[in-house]
């Protein structure tokens, strides 16, 4: 993607998270920054959910294989 079209999406999101922000009444930018934080975060931390499933010392593995064990 071009840098030049990367930026414009990127001012676009802000001009609409400010209109937004005036019209959902949320006009406090710390909740702004405090969603964006959250969802930095969330992302940062996921996992693939297949190599959860598939780790023994998970629960996933656990159900998974309990699943199987109830369809025999």
């Amino acid at each position: 993607m071009p840098w030049a079209t990367v930026m414009r999406a990127f001012f676009r999101s802000v001009a609409a998270m400010i209109v937004v922000s005036g019209v959902a009444g949320c006009t406090s930018i710390s909740y702004y920054a405090q969603s964006l934080k959250g969802h930095v975060e969330i992302m940062a931390a996921r996992q693939d959910v297949g190599e959860l499933i598939d780790d023994p010392s998970t629960l996933g593995h656990c159900a998974l294989e309990w699943n199987r064990r109830a369809l025999r």
